[in-house]
């Protein structure tokens, strides 16, 4: 899961730099309506993002939220992607505790032979990329708040 939000992630952050091309705006759309179809209930997404058993995290979810809003915000998203979002705020805000640690991060994950293999790695910790894909998540909703982003797009439809 994670690796498919650092596409996405990495999808928008181009757009920073390079013009906008349909083909580049294409792949993350189709990236995200993908991910999308095995989004958890609760918003997160499971270690191995098509798996049907391996545990749920959230470094994922921050990535795949960061991406959308700031493709939203872009201009090069539609909004029904929010619904992503939507899904997954209150999971979010629930994974970092008082200190503001984020916890709910899968161990480093490489590439395993199975999904019986991922969930022998530890969950629940707290790990350096997941800290760092939750403030990119929150620095661009804080952006959201600051420009009121959030209304204008309920006011829209």
């Amino acid at each position: 899961g994670r690796a498919n939000a650092w596409i996405s992630i990495g999808i928008v952050e181009m757009l920073d730099y390079v013009p906008k091309n349909r083909e580049t705006i294409c792949a993350l759309e189709k990236q995200l309506d993908a991910a999308s179809l095995w989004q958890m209930e609760n918003g997160l997404w499971r270690t191995v993002l098509n798996g049907t058993f391996s545990y749920q995290e959230a470094s994922s979810a921050y990535g795949f939220g960061y991406a959308v809003l700031k493709g939203i915000r872009l201009g090069v998203l539609d909004k029904k992607h929010f619904s992503i979002v939507k899904k997954m705020q209150n999971t979010l805000f629930q994974n970092i505790d008082e200190t503001g640690m984020v916890h709910n991060i899968s161990a480093g994950t490489p590439v395993l032979r199975n999904e019986a293999e991922y969930n022998i790695v530890c969950e629940h910790r707290i790990q350096t990329w997941g800290q760092g894909l939750a403030l990119l998540f929150f620095s661009e909703w804080s952006r959201w708040e600051k420009e009121n982003l959030f209304s204008q797009l309920m006011h829209q439809g």
